[in-house]
């Protein structure tokens, strides 16, 4: 092809077998004949098809200018793909070129879909310039249009008529399915119940079948599976409201979806997630595997892979779950697809290290994360919370907190995370609390920031139940602290609550009580921890394998230890307790040379050792601690 030519490729589908007709047909020429190129492809195109004798006139009915159309194809191909950033900035620019293109505000308006102030301006844009098209184009149009203004009815409506009129057109099964995805207005059925009018039946229905028309169409895999992932949440957050009322609904799975309505939004109904949550999760990280297949040379369906891996990952809370190991891995593997696609930012690359952290592949964890912070610091970047997490694990918890103090506080929510108790600006307090007394770490601040959260509890006036609620929910954070500041300080603290959990009252009998004593509560606790997985925290598996370990029951203490590692810690944001983690491993390697394990022993030193090999000063002792075991255990292993 020569400069000044333009070359156009066409394919013909058989839609409904989903075959390509015959081999694609190409036709070059100048690219000031590109209109009337087109003009007598789509000639012969309608008389295969059947159509009656037109004249079509591709200029008039789009655009002319050949740069603005070029564009718009550009963004066609990303918003098919589900590029919704790189579309916007394409429609933006085609309409630089043009600013009377309809159908690059329709396009414009959708990629925006999640904007919809903005989307909606571009509907009107399109609405007002939409003369010269085809009637079919101008449905299009104003269907989307009346969906922008929540005209639900009626673009369910106009959207039927299309399909009426054409029931292969995959982008009307799509927007077909937005309007019941999102129309939320209540109304009674038959039997008197009142739910929304949209049904995420029809919306799933409308999604999957567009993606079967048009395999390419790839937008209809998103809120595909993220029906699934809504109802398989367990949550009652679904809202409507007006002027006069708010109402709320649970999506429930019954065969399909159906709802419910609450008084207010519900907690998690754990039941619900426990019987029917695995299977809608598989459902959707199906559909997000059928994206990634259908599409592995784009990054988009394997980070939406991912994310799906992380979110079911992070909703196995609670005692030991063997999918947790999974999941990671999975979401991995998806990342790893994903990275081999773009090139990563910084903060992408943290994201990346954090897998590589959750699978144990500490090297290559390691290796990445440093990279991406000296990125960082040599852009004088701020590094993002998350990048906290590695510094924790790695016995470094001054260094995470200098990364927690350079952003900005009063951006931190300052309300519990169960209830809505206010805490006074406590999270910086329970962070530094929370970090040193994962670690380890007896400090000076440690003290400092226990005296100022206690002071803070003191001080909070006379609301004796908010005051508990604020502690209870606290004293697992803060609890490997009190660990460190000893059992009759933490008694102090202890104090202060009516029920002492559990857990606690295991760590404070292993100190001071009977055996017996002791042990029957370690026996009551694993009771308790087998019939509420959810409530069990990785501090409790912590401090109940301490006491076991106090108590001389070390193969209890190994198997409490080891539940520590199928505990879900976060990847994409801060959590202290990457650091519970790391100690467990010397803990852990501890009752296994007690009991004359030397395999585990030495494995679990290393895998210490392998993590604090860069610990600060005042915690080298317990690197030195494991170093010297592998010394000492290591000849024997060759005996």
């Amino acid at each position: 092809m020569h400069a000044g030519e333009v070359e156009i490729v066409v394919r013909l589908y058989d839609v409904a077998k989903g075959k390509e007709l015959r081999d694609p047909e190409r036709t070059t020429g100048p690219a000031s004949e590109v209109w009337p190129m087109f003009d007598k492809i789509a000639v012969q195109i309608l008389k295969l098809a059947g159509a009656p004798d037109v004249t079509p006139d591709l200029r008039a009915r789009t655009t002319t200018s050949l740069q603005a159309y070029q564009l718009y194809l550009t963004g066609l191909q990303h918003l098919y793909r589900f590029e919704l950033d790189e579309a916007t900035r394409a429609f933006l620019s085609a309409l630089a070129h043009d600013s009377t293109f309809a159908l690059a505000y329709y396009r414009l308006a959708t990629a925006l879909s999640w904007n919809k102030v903005a989307a909606l301006h571009a509907s009107e844009a399109a609405v007002r310039h939409s003369e010269g098209l085809s009637p079919r184009e101008r449905d299009h149009i104003l269907a989307l249009n009346a969906f922008q203004h929540d005209n639900f009815e009626l673009a369910r409506q106009m959207y039927q008529q299309l399909l009426a009129d054409d029931s292969t057109d995959a982008e009307v099964w799509y927007y077909l399915g937005e309007v019941e995805f999102n129309d939320r207005e209540p109304v009674e059925a038959e039997d008197g119940v009142v739910r929304p009018r949209g049904s995420w039946n029809l919306a799933l229905q409308g999604y999957m079948r567009a993606v079967e028309l048009d395999p390419t169409f790839h937008l209809g895999y998103g809120n595909a599976f993220e029906i699934y992932r809504l109802t398989a949440s367990g949550a009652c957050d679904v809202r409507w409201e007006d002027a006069t009322q708010t109402l709320t609904f649970c999506p429930r799975w019954q065969d399909s979806v159906t709802w419910l309505q609450a008084e207010t939004p519900a907690a998690l109904d754990s039941a619900y997630v426990s019987a029917v949550a695995p299977a809608l999760w598989e459902e959707a990280i199906g559909i997000a595997k059928q994206w990634a297949n259908a599409a592995p040379d784009e990054a988009r369906p394997h980070a939406e892979l991912r994310d799906l891996y992380m979110l079911r990952r992070r909703q196995l809370t609670g005692t030991a779950d063997e999918d947790v190991p999974t999941y990671s891995r999975l979401a991995l593997d998806a990342e790893r697809a994903r990275a081999r696609l773009v090139d990563m930012t910084p903060e992408e690359k943290i994201q990346l290290a954090g897998l590589y952290l959750a699978n144990a592949i500490y090297d290559t964890a390691a290796t990445l994360a440093g990279s991406a912070v000296a990125e960082l610091e040599i852009d004088q970047k701020n590094l993002p919370p998350a990048a906290a997490n590695f510094f924790i694990a790695w016995g470094r918890p001054g260094r995470a907190l200098e990364i927690l103090a350079s952003h900005d506080t009063a951006s931190l929510s300052d309300t519990l995370r169960v209830g809505e108790v206010e805490r006074g600006g406590a999270i910086p307090l329970v962070e530094t609390i929370e970090i040193l007394g994962s670690t380890g770490a007896d400090r000076t601040d440690l003290r400092a920031a226990l005296y100022s959260l206690r002071t803070r509890w003191s001080e909070s006036g006379d609301q004796p139940e908010e005051i508990e609620r604020l502690i209870s929910a606290e004293m697992k954070p803060i609890g490997p602290a009190l660990v460190l500041i000893g059992s009759g300080e933490a008694r102090e603290w202890l104090d202060q609550l009516d029920k002492l959990p559990l857990s606690w009252r295991s760590y404070l009998e292993s100190m001071n009580d009977s055996e017996s004593v002791a042990l029957g509560t370690v026996n009551e606790f694993l009771a308790w921890a087998e019939a509420n997985p959810p409530a069990v925290a990785p501090f409790d598996l912590y401090l109940v394998a301490v006491a076991t370990q106090a108590l001389g029951r070390d193969s209890l203490a190994i198997d409490l230890f080891s539940q520590i590692d199928l505990q879900p810690f976060a990847i994409k944001h801060l959590d202290p307790r990457w650091g519970l983690l790391s100690l467990s491993y010397l803990l852990r390697a501890r009752s296994y040379e007690a009991i004359a394990d030397t395999a585990n022993a030495v494995r679990y030193y290393q895998l210490f050792s392998t993590l604090w090999s860069e610990a600060e000063p005042d915690l080298q002792a317990k690197s030195d601690e494991a170093l010297g075991a592998l010394a000492r255990l290591r000849p024997r292993l060759q005996q």
